[in-house]
């Protein structure tokens, strides 16, 4: 019978396409991470414990502070303020993949994503009936409902 390993493997953090707007990886292992193709506007990695080998793939990292807009599929609005994201180890780490899907260290140059990032900042309206298209007007209106038909 085989000796049961000695320690159970972890598992590599995937993170491909996700929205971390001002997440913080305080003290956590992103060894073999994947962040391709994510949000990572105000993300702070400054004290992750290990990024080695992680990738952030036409990722979109922020160099200055802004705000991140998104509406709900019920039609709620919601907006948040963010910094820079703040690289940490990414930023002198050789064995990362960058956003422009070259090597690390993840310098200025490198930060512009290899596919215009993720998704287009702003997504165009998806009309929805239950709010009688309303989300669609700029800036949405919901305290007005005209009747559908």
């Amino acid at each position: 019978m085989p000796a049961p390993p000695s320690a159970a493997a972890s598992p590599t953090p995937c993170f491909n396409q996700t929205v971390l707007v001002n997440a913080t990886f305080n003290g956590a292992n992103l060894t073999d991470a994947k962040f391709d193709t994510a949000y990572l506007q105000g993300t702070n990695f400054s004290t992750a414990s290990s990024v080695f080998s992680a990738t952030l793939r036409n990722a979109a990292v922020s160099t200055t502070s802004g705000t991140w807009t998104f509406t709900e599929q019920d039609g709620t609005p919601f907006t948040f303020s963010y910094n820079a994201t703040a690289l940490g180890a990414f930023a002198s780490d050789a064995s990362v993949i960058c956003p422009n899907n070259a090597s690390g260290p993840c310098t200025a140059n490198k930060l512009t994503p290899v596919a215009n990032g993720p998704y287009p900042p702003q997504p165009a309206c998806v009309p929805t009936y239950q709010f009688c298209f309303e989300n669609c007007l700029n800036p949405p209106v919901y305290n007005n409902h005209p009747p559908c038909q």
